[in-house]
Order: structure tokens, then sequence, then C-alpha cells
């Protein structure tokens, strides 16, 4: 779910010349709106992907969750980059890897390839949201100006997030799924070309790198998303898990060691002793959990079970993202007339409530039902991330608003792929459980019932799973209501919890 982001404060430089701007501005543009695109625009393809590589639920968390992940970790260390070596050269390198990565995904023939892939695509994408506003603010001449590159840039952004559902749904269905990856591809050559008429940025030399916690801050977000996906399949004790969780343990533990005596630290870990600024990383991060967890099942619900078509789906998809951007234009402004903790209520009321409303819905459901309820929660989701971001950078010092933002942004990307690995998971483990019980009430033979519940969680043996569809579409249906009142009660819970910290000991928060 995007945020607006917020200005960094950088030098102003001279505008180019009057017939290179509007190429360079489109196509950095251009760049916003892909690195939002690519992050939904797989959700419709799914299905696709699964009959044509043998995908299972596992497998789909993954292609879902692998962009975001290595887009949201990257993105520190691409503003770092940019910074030191010139950001147009730096978004001209992750461009190209983009691409590269993009047309790999289209070319992919089973779900570890374009798994690989996509992970590659989002490393070539974590610079697509950054480096693009920085170079656009750049040519601004004054306030006004920034101001108004900002606000176009956020609606650029959030018009990706808003068609993305749709445009997967066309290419899937006219073409084919790996039709979505090429026209990624498409966009990000276009942004290539536009790069000739931008003015590269003097590097600054008195930055520096963290590779260190780069590297263990990754390992250990990969670490616990393998384990959370992976577990139901593998057995929550068996060895391969448990050694998944070690790392993660000991790659963050190690993680907080590094950033405390690194001299260019990525995370600076004294503004997490700020009540006010965990508040708004927490809520951004349940905002995300809820919003890529719950698309990803109901994505999966109105095409495998209720056999809409890939465009239909994204049609009742879009009321979503519709009514998240219009709370999202109108949230500072109510922020400012109730009051922060206000705005909070709010928004976890009509989130929680669309949620709730979703996760009583069943195969005969109407669809626009699910866009109604769909549309509620994005309305709450998008009354408080603008007010979060805000809120969260008012703490911060000017000279860190850049590591601010990368912060919220990361937290996000991370919180997003915990949606799909938690909420996936009980999907895969509510369906196989299911399934294997009232299999054993058909009296299957236990070979039958273990290949039809691989074939469910693992992709292997679809056809199996196909024999008994009445069952697997029940299951499923029972799985993910189990899954929605999880995320359910998790944002209940979160939400009583910051609102206890209002009224606990220690510096107030901004009640506006």
């Amino acid at each position: 779910m995007h945020v607006t982001p917020v200005r960094p404060r950088l030098p102003v430089r001279g505008a180019a010349t009057d017939w290179r701007t509007p190429f360079a501005r489109t196509g950095l543009y251009l760049a916003a709106f892909i690195s939002v695109l690519n992050v939904s625009i797989v959700y419709l393809a799914l299905p696709a992907m699964r009959q044509a590589l043998h995908a299972g639920i596992s497998d789909q968390q993954w292609i879902v969750s692998i962009y975001p992940l290595m887009e949201g970790s990257f993105t520190l260390a691409a503003g770092t980059l940019g910074d030191q070596y010139g950001r147009k050269r730096i978004l001209a390198w992750s461009i190209g890897l983009f691409v590269l990565a993009s047309i790999a995904c289209a070319l992919s023939r089973d779900p570890a390839e374009l798994i690989v892939a996509r992970a590659a695509q989002g490393i070539g994408g974590a610079a697509l949201l950054s480096l693009p506003l920085a170079l656009l603010l750049e040519s601004a001449h004054d306030s006004k100006a920034s101001d108004s590159t900002v606000a176009l840039f956020s609606t650029v952004a959030a018009l990706a997030a808003g068609i993305a559902p749709l445009a997967g749904g066309a290419l899937v269905q006219w073409l084919a799924w790996p039709a979505i990856f090429y026209f990624s591809a498409a966009l990000g050559i276009v942004v290539m070309a536009s790069l000739f008429f931008v003015t590269e940025t003097t590097p600054h030399a008195q930055t520096g790198s963290d590779f260190p916690g780069q590297l263990l801050s990754i390992a250990a977000i990969v670490a616990i998303s393998y384990a959370m996906i992976e577990g139901n399949h593998n057995g929550w004790t068996s060895p391969v898990i448990l050694t998944a969780f070690g790392i993660a343990v000991a790659g963050f533990a190690l993680f907080l060691v590094v950033e405390r005596y690194a001299k260019w630290p990525m995370i600076h870990l004294r503004y997490f002793k700020l009540r006010t600024f965990n508040i708004c990383v927490l809520l951004l991060g349940i905002v995300n959990f809820a919003w890529y967890g719950v698309m990803l099942l109901v994505s999966l619900f109105m095409q495998d079970i209720q056999g809409l078509s890939e465009i239909s789906s994204g049609l009742y998809l879009i009321p979503c993202n519709a009514a998240y951007f219009a709370a999202n234009v109108f949230s500072n402004r109510l922020r400012e007339k109730l009051g922060f903790p206000w705005n909070i209520v709010l928004s976890f009321v009509f989130s929680i409530a669309g949620i709730v409303w979703l996760s009583a819905i069943e195969q005969n459901t109407p669809p626009w039902e699910i866009a109604a309820a769909l549309a509620l929660a994005g309305l709450g989701w998008g009354i408080i991330c603008t007010p979060a971001s805000a809120v969260g950078l008012s703490v911060i010092e000017a000279s860190d608003e850049g590591f601010a933002s990368g912060t919220l942004a990361f937290g996000r990307s991370i919180f997003g792929v915990f949606g799909i690995a938690v909420l996936g998971s009980i999907l895969s483990a509510v369906m196989s459980g299911r399934i294997a019980e009232r299999m054993a009430k058909l009296h299957a033979s236990r070979q039958v019932i273990a290949q039809t519940v691989r074939a469910v969680v693992h992709g292997d043996l679809f056809d199996v799973a196909r024999t008994f569809t009445p069952l697997v579409d029940k299951a499923f249906v029972h799985a993910m209501h189990d899954a929605l009142l999880v995320c359910a009660a998790l944002s209940i819970a979160i939400c009583i919890s910051i609102l206890i910290a209002f009224t606990a000991r220690g510096p107030s928060l901004p009640q506006s």
C-alpha cells in the first residue's frame, strides 16, 4: 500500500533545458508508476501461473512476496548509493536489472525460476520510488514547485496501485501470464530512454554504506519468511524450519549489534526509543500486513472458487484501492480536525469491519458484496497511512528525514511480506487439515490423501487435487474465513495496544 512520500531536503539545481524537461520528468514519474504497479499486478495472474507452472500455495506466496521483500530490503541501500555515486547512474543500473529480471520472469519454466527472477526484479525496483523523486526535486526552484512535484508523484504512484488489478487481469486474460512481465520490461525501457535527458546529481563523498547490516537484515528477513511460508509443508518442528528460525533470530541480533557501532548505519537505533515513532511504524506495518494478505486471499477466491475471469476479478478489486486513495487525500485534514487518536480509531473501525465482512463471504456471495467489503477496508487503511507517516517524521531530526522515510518504507514492505506469509500459511494449514479430514471420511487411501494435500499446498500432481474440486473449494472457503478472522483479531489487538500507549507514562504523543 503506497504512502505519500515525504520530500527530502535536497539542494536545488538548475532546471534542464525546455525541450529536455518533459522527457525527463515523464520517465521519472513513470518509474514511480512501475514500482507500485509491480507489487500487486501479479495477484490476478496467480491461478494462470499455478496451472502453467504447477505452483502451489507456498509457491504463490513466494511469487507475490519476494518482490516487495527485496524492494524494501534494498530501498535504503539504493538511496545511499545514489548519494555516493550519483542518483542517475544508480537509477540507470537499477532499471537495467529490473528490465532483464522482468524478461527472465516471463521466460520462467517453473516456480523456482520465477521466484528467483522476481527477487532480482525487486532488487532492481528498490530505486524506482526513492531516486526518481529526488531527481525530480533537483529541478524544483521553490517550495511550491517542490510540493506540486511531490503531490503529482504521489498521484502517479496511487494511480498505479488503482489500475494494477485491472491491468494484470486484462493482460492475463487477453494474452497470457508472461505478458505482465513483458509489459513491465517495456515500461522500464521507456524509463531508461528518458534518463538521457536527466541531469546527474553531484555525488557526496561524505556518505558511506552499511553492507554488513544490509546483508544481515536480508538474511534474517528471508529466513523468517521461509520459515513462515514453508513451515506447514515441512513441519514446524522439522530441522530445516527450526534452522531458519534460528538464522532469523541470530541475524536480527547481529544486525542490532552492527547498527549500534556502524559508522554509517542503515537504522538509527536511537529513534526506536521514541514511542511516537514506534507506534507510527507499527500502524503502517499492520495496514500492509492486512492489505497484502487480504488481497492474496480474495484474488484467489474470486478466480479459483467463484470462477470469475481475470478482468472481472480486477474490476472488483479496484474499489479497495479507489477507497484507499480517496481517504488518503483527506486523511491529513481529518487528523487536523479530529486529532491523531481519533484518526487511528476510525481507521481500525473501518478496516476491521471490512475484514470481518470478508470473513463471512461464501462461494455464492455476489462479487459486488466482496467489492464493498474491500472498499470499506481500503477506506480504513487510507485514513491512517499519510497521517502516520507525517506524525512519525515529526519527531525525527531534519537531517535524518531520508533515513526515516526509508525506514517507514522498509517497515511497510516487510510487514506486507509477513501478511502474505502468515495468512497464506494459515490458509494452507487449514486447507490441508480440512481436506485430509473430509477425504478420510470418504475412505480415501492415505496415498491419495497425501497426494491431494501436497497438490494443493505445493503444486505437485495438480490434476489429483482437481478430482476433488468441491471438497477443495469448501476447504478453501473455510480456511480463508479462519485466516481473515486471525487478521481481524490481530488488528484489534494492535489497535488496543496503540490506544493504551497514548495513556502510558512518557513523552506525550501528538494529538493532531
